[in-house]
C-alpha cells in the first residue's frame, strides 16, 4: 500500500538493494512523495500484534495514556444526506450494516421542521459513537481493568473551532453566525467535529488570525496547552497550582478553580472522562444513556474482554 508507491517513485522498485537505492535518494524527494508511508507494519520486531492489546494477554508500554474524542467526531466521515433519506436507508448507504445494529431506537431522531438535518443529527450520533467513543471507551475500560497503562486519562471536547481548511458537510461543524455572535456562537448547538479541538490543544487561533469568538475562546486555548503540556511534562493533566501561579498563568488557575476538581484518572469503578469545555467537568462514560448506545451498536464496555 506504501512502500511500491515509494519505490516506484524514487527508482528504487526494480533495483537489485531497494534499501541501499533509498538510502541514496535525496531526502527532499522522500518528504515529499505524494503517498508517504504512515501506515504501522507488523514487522515482527518492534511491532509483533496488529492491535494493541488492552487485556493484558500481549506487549504493551506500560505508560500514563491521554484519549478521548470530539464529541460529534464521526460527523465529519458521513455526507450529507438528501431530502428523501430516511436514517436506515441513509446510514446502509454510508456502509452500515444495519443488520449487525440491535436496534436504533436508543438513537434519538430529532422531529424538527428540517427533516434532512434530523436525518443527519441521529445518524452523525450513530458514526461517532461506532466509529470512536464505544471502543475507545472499552479500550480505557479494558487497559484500566487489567493495569495494562500506569493511568488512563480520557476527554471529550464538547467546545470546537473548526478548522478554517477543513469543515466537512459545511456549515454544521461551524458555530452559527448572529448578529451579536459574528464570528459563529459557540454556545449554540452545532455539531462539534473531527478536528475541532486542534486550535486549542496547540494554542494557534490567534496565530492562526482567527478572530475569538466569545471571551473564552482564548481561555479555552490557554487552559488546553496547560493541560496537555502538563500531562507531557508531569503525566497529570491538571497542572500545578504552583506551576501555573510562577508563571502568570492566572486564566488556566482560574479554570481550574471553576471546574471544582482535578481531572482523574479512570477506574475500573469510576468510568468518568472530562468533558472539555469552558469550564471542563467530570461526566460519565455515556452522557446519551449510559451505554445503551454501544450496547446497541455490539460494541459494550467490556468489548476486548470477549474480542482480544
Amino acid at each position: 500500500m506504501a512502500a511500491d508507491p515509494i519505490l516506484n517513485v524514487t527508482g528504487c522498485l526494480n533495483a537489485t538493494s531497494q534499501i541501499a537505492c533509498l538510502r541514496n535518494v535525496d531526502p527532499f524527494v522522500l518528504a515529499n512523495v505524494s503517498t508517504p508511508a504512515r501506515y504501522l507494519v507488523v514487522d515482527g520486531t518492534y511491532l509483533v500484534t496488529d492491535q494493541l492489546e488492552v487485556t493484558g494477554k500481549g506487549p504493551a508500554a506500560h505508560v500514563p495514556v491521554l484519549m478521548g474524542f470530539m464529541r460529534d467526531d464521526g460527523a465529519a466521515f458521513i455526507k450529507y444526506p438528501t431530502p428523501n433519506n430516511t436514517v436506515s436507508t441513509f446510514l446502509a448507504s454510508q456502509g452500515f450494516n444495519l443488520s449487525e445494529i440491535s436496534t436504533l431506537s436508543v438513537f434519538p431522531e430529532p422531529d424538527s421542521a428540517n427533516t434532512t438535518l434530523n436525518v443527519f443529527n441521529t445518524s452523525a450520533l450513530v458514526a461517532t459513537d461506532a466509529e470512536f467513543r464505544c471502543l475507545d471507551e472499552a479500550t480505557a475500560y479494558s487497559a484500566v481493568k487489567h493495569d495494562v497503562f500506569t493511568d488512563v486519562y480520557f476527554y471529550e471536547f464538547n467546545r470546537s473551532y473548526q478548522l478554517t481548511f477543513y469543515s466537512p458537510n459545511a456549515p454544521v461543524c461551524q458555530a452559527p453566525l448572529s448578529a451579536e455572535y459574528p464570528y459563529g456562537d459557540p454556545n449554540a448547538e452545532y455539531f462539534k467535529c473531527h478536528s475541532g479541538e486542534l486550535y486549542y490543544v496547540f494554542g494557534t487561533l490567534a496565530f492562526n488570525g482567527l478572530p475569538p469568538r466569545d471571551e473564552y475562546d482564548i481561555p479555552m486555548g490557554q487552559f488546553a496547552v496547560d493541560t496537555w503540556a502538563s500531562f507531557a511534562r508531569t503525566y497529570d493533566p491538571t497542572p500545578s497550582l504552583g506551576y501555573l501561579q510562577a508563571r502568570g498563568f492566572t486564566n488556566t488557575t482560574a479554570e481550574i478553580a471553576l471546574s471544582g476538581s482535578p481531572w482523574r484518572p479512570v477506574a475500573e469503578d469510576r468510568l468518568e472522562l472530562r468533558l472539555m469545555q469552558y469550564p471542563s467537568v467530570e461526566e460519565g462514560f455515556g452522557i446519551y444513556d449510559g451505554q445503551a448506545e454501544c450496547q446497541a451498536l455490539g460494541y459494550p464496555i467490556d468489548y476486548y474482554e470477549s474480542h482480544s
